[in-house]
């Protein structure tokens, strides 16, 4: 449980110093100097993106992040996420619902977004063309569902996709760090709810969430 932080945290201080140097030598750097700091200076980035998932897989992992519950538009608040990721992508994501525009979820805005956000990128990603959010009331709450029609998953890695730093060997795909999956678990654990992973009838994979409202 402590190993991401205390990874996270030995990283901080280190990386720092790297950005402070890359500032002081970057003045007066030659035309090819520069070119080699700012891609370090990109390296440093992603770094640092490292880190702040690491600090907050933790956080979540140790029950340190309180939850801020608020009453949801559920349909408004998935719309508006696809809405967005739909202007940086290629695929068509599709969105059906059977709930009432007025049909409200209690949950944390911020982590929910995050949480749904990185299931839809890594639909959108790992498909080929095309993804699905599927929005349905159960009797104590709302599960929604999100499928791609991509290459999908060996059932064999279902349920190791949860674990930090799993990254899914796919040809092509750039999985990240290994830490998104993770964090939605980490997220849906703490609304008391149940994430799943399966395989879509569209041949790729369908993660579904069910949150108690």
């Amino acid at each position: 449980t402590r190993r991401p932080r205390t990874l996270a945290l030995g990283l901080r201080s280190p990386l720092f110093r790297m950005q402070m140097r890359l500032d002081l030598v970057s003045d007066g750097a030659s035309a090819k100097q520069s070119k080699y700091i700012g891609e370090l200076e990109s390296d440093t980035f992603e770094l640092q993106e490292l880190v702040d998932e690491l600090l907050d897989y933790a956080k979540m992992e140790r029950a340190e992040v309180q939850l801020k519950r608020t009453k949801i538009k559920a349909n408004e608040f998935f719309r508006s996420i696809i809405e967005k990721v739909q202007h940086e992508s290629l695929s068509n994501i599709a969105f059906n619902t059977d709930l009432a525009d007025d049909t409200v979820m209690s949950a944390d805005q911020a982590l929910l977004n995050r949480c749904a956000s990185n299931l839809i990128r890594n639909a959108e990603r790992y498909g080929k063309d095309e993804v699905v959010i599927s929005l349905t009331a159960t009797s104590n709450g709302i599960t929604f569902s999100v499928e791609d029609n991509g290459a999908g998953m060996y059932e064999v890695e279902w349920p190791k996709v949860f674990e930090p730093f799993y990254r899914i060997n796919q040809d092509n795909v750039t999985s990240g760090y290994g830490l998104g999956l993770a964090i939605c678990q980490e997220i849906v654990l703490l609304h008391d709810g149940e994430i799943d992973v399966g395989r879509s009838h569209l041949g790729g994979a369908i993660f579904t969430v069910s949150i108690l409202s």
